[in-house]
């Protein structure tokens, strides 16, 4: 099997009562990495103390940095 890498952009809420896209976004970065590849989630939403080293924290960062990102990965959701 291939590895592949995908980044999954999220505009919600990513911590311990996610709901909605976040949750959905989370369950899916882990599944992917269960199988054996590389996902993360781009997030400006995410709780304080909530780590995972598939999580990336987008902050207050510009569209260059962004998509400095993008291009490290194959697949972006």
């Amino acid at each position: 099997m291939t590895k592949k890498r995908f980044l999954f952009i999220c505009n919600d809420y990513v911590g311990e009562n996610m709901a909605g896209p976040g949750i959905r976004y989370w369950e899916l970065a882990h599944e992917l990495s269960n199988k054996g590849h590389q996902s993360a989630i781009l997030s400006r939403h995410i709780q304080k103390g909530f780590t995972s080293n598939q999580l990336i924290y987008l902050g207050n960062t510009s569209i260059l940095n962004l998509i400095k990102w993008v291009l490290v990965y194959e697949k972006i959701f």
